[in-house]
């Protein structure tokens, strides 16, 4: 497991691979700007993004709300006989990234720093400063894990269905279960 989320998925699809560029192309509102911001848009596309030769990179469109945890997906596409095989690479924002990395450093320095100074003195105000930093680091990773989980999850379930794939994606953990009922 990697400190920062990502997932790999393939999808196989019995559309060629130029039928499959299509229905890329027909779902991607065409844009290179893919940072942090602009990505709450009204308009009939869900998906933005940008197709080159043989890579389709993108991401989900906001209608309301905010979410910083939104992968930026990149796609390669290969040619099998019988349809295609697409695979995606979902990956938080680089700038996500590096904010998360900084602060569980941060988080954990200031724990080192408290149990040092605490000198193993164990009593409720000294646990305190032990479990609040723990706390911290649960709530940060885990709320990025499970929103980044979800929007995978939701991603795999809309282009399974814009490719026409007749499997639908794994719903075996306990998340992808109750991802699933909540799309």
């Amino acid at each position: 497991m990697s400190f920062i989320p990502k997932k790999d998925f393939t999808i196989t699809s019995s559309l060629s691979k130029p039928e499959t560029i299509a229905q890329f192309e027909k779902n991607l509102k065409k844009t290179t700007n893919l940072g942090l911001f602009n990505i709450r848009q009204n308009g009939h596309f869900n998906y933005e993004g940008f197709i080159t030769d043989d890579v389709i990179v993108f991401r989900r469109i906001l209608k309301t709300g905010a979410n910083s945890f939104i992968p930026k997906m990149e796609v390669t596409i290969s040619e099998t006989p019988a349809g295609s095989k697409v695979l995606f690479k979902a990956r938080l924002n680089k700038f996500i990234g590096v904010f998360l990395l900084i602060f569980n450093i941060f988080i954990l320095t200031m724990m080192v720093l408290v149990l040092w100074n605490l000198e193993f003195k164990l009593g409720f105000e000294s646990l305190r400063w032990v479990v609040t930093p723990i706390f911290m680091l649960l709530v940060a990773n885990g709320m990025t894990r499970i929103i980044f989980s979800f929007e995978t999850y939701r991603l795999e379930y809309d282009f399974r269905k814009i490719l026409h794939c007749n499997q639908m994606p794994e719903k075996g953990n306990w998340l992808n279960r109750k991802i699933h009922n909540l799309i």
